[in-house]
């Protein structure tokens, strides 16, 4: 795998769910899998400060009489994020460029996600966002655990989604029902069984409603085809293609997921458009000849075996905040990552019955993602950040900082599940 992406497709098409939010941006930033939105009240009182579900405070300084933003839409934000003593942690004015992001996809903190509805383009305002809605107990680095958090935001731009039609199109049509085309056509090598496909996509409703993209984390998905890792219309459709292709897929309910509704943004039976390229597919790399034969294509090879741990005799500790962890083996490299800084991980994750629902052995390197910008898991957050390059540690999470109350792939990860993890802090980019 190159990378995994645990923003929306950890619940929807992989058992790498360890990502959760999509931007290169320090904040704001997605909580994995987070709640559904609630809808805001519009109404507002005369002094235009809005007192919204949650705790979140809305104060308009500048508004007009544009259309409120809505699920769904695109949407530009120029922003200044500050903590209650003043310090600004991040800005969006310094890069010369709005914040983008698709309102309601979770892609960003739940107090973004909702206050943002509450503005038309061009509007501004400050949103107070209590620490539920913002990171929690996450410590961020320049954000401490519990923090209040203030952001300065304008409305810069709102894009209506647009509806599906495949209209002009050169539309082919598979046994099972799947509707495609064609963007462009690569010369690669056609995807077999057995392969690890890289891809770049992005994932709508038949409204033009977009739930997902990872384009707009910056890094492509990473999936083992024909193992059942993603939904049956993805494997379908991935066995069509080639190295360099770019398709559109317009995948019927049966074969995505059916009368189950996803994550608060996929209602049930619903019809799903997906745009796929594929950027490489490479047959998967045996594990244990990588463990053997240092010549072969994977990154990184772990050096801690086995996985799982062996446990025995092992000191359990435990942070303030529950998470528990068992060093397995100190490196004393002294290399600590720290917030901002790309770490590279090799883990096994199970669930508290021993039951193994991911590993980054099984693709044959290291996961690797920026430390402390939400973009995993609170747990993987705060137990990495304890970590030196070298270092085996068994990270045992409660559901809290895991997925709480969420079923993640049908079942794969339990609602409130306690997640076992043992990982490798393989180095710092």
């Amino acid at each position: 795998m190159q990378r995994i992406s645990l923003v929306f497709l950890s619940i929807i098409l992989s058992c790498s769910f360890l990502l959760g939010q999509t931007k290169t941006q320090t904040s704001p930033n997605a909580k994995a899998l987070a709640k559904p939105i609630q809808k805001p009240n519009l109404r507002k009182p005369m002094n235009d400060t809005i007192n919204a579900p949650g705790g979140l405070k809305i104060i308009i300084t500048q508004k007009n009489t544009n259309p409120k933003a809505a699920d769904g839409d695109q949407v530009k934000v120029h922003y200044i994020g500050k903590l209650t003593n003043g310090t600004v942690f991040d800005e969006s004015i310094g890069r010369g460029q709005p914040f983008a992001f698709t309102l309601g996809s979770h892609s960003v903190i739940e107090g973004w996600d909702m206050g943002i509805k509450y503005l038309g383009q061009g509007e501004k305002a400050t949103l107070i966002i209590p620490p539920a809605m913002g990171y929690g107990e996450a410590d961020q680095g320049t954000i401490p655990a519990n923090s209040t958090l203030i952001f300065d935001v304008e409305l810069v731009e709102v894009i209506k989604p647009t509806p599906i039609s495949l209209d002009g199109k050169e539309v082919l049509t598979t046994a099972s029902g799947i509707k495609y085309y064609y963007i462009q056509k690569g010369n690669g090598r056609k995807t077999q069984k057995g392969d690890n496909v890289s891809v770049h996509y992005t994932g709508k409703l038949m409204t033009g409603k977009k739930f997902d993209s990872s384009l707009d984390r910056g890094q492509p998905f990473s999936v083992p085809l024909g193992q059942g890792r993603v939904i049956a219309g993805w494997e379908e459709a991935l066995a069509l293609m080639n190295v360099g292709d770019k398709a559109a897929f317009v995948i019927p309910a049966n074969l995505a997921y059916g009368e189950r509704a996803v994550g608060g943004v996929i209602p049930a039976n619903s019809i799903l458009y997906f745009e796929i390229e594929v950027l490489d597919a490479q047959q998967e790399v045996n594990v244990e000849q990588t463990q053997v034969q240092p010549t072969t294509t994977a990154k990184t090879t772990t050096k801690c075996q086995p996985h799982p741990f062996n446990i025995a005799g092992k000191k359990i500790e435990t942070t303030a905040s529950g998470l528990q962890y068992i060093i397995i083996k100190k490196s004393g490299s002294g290399q600590k990552p720290v917030a901002g800084q790309t770490v590279l991980v090799h883990y096994t994750g199970s669930l508290s019955n021993g039951k193994k629902f991911d590993s980054s052995l099984d693709r044959g390197e290291p996961l690797d993602f920026p430390l402390g910008q939400g973009r995993v898991i609170k747990g993987w957050d705060e137990g990495i950040a304890n970590m030196e390059v070298g270092d085996c540690v068994r990270l045992i999470i409660p559901p809290a900082l895991g997925y709480g109350s969420q079923d993640v792939g049908n079942g794969l990860i339990p609602p409130n599940s306690t997640l076992i993890f043992d990982c490798e802090l393989m180095g710092i980019k």
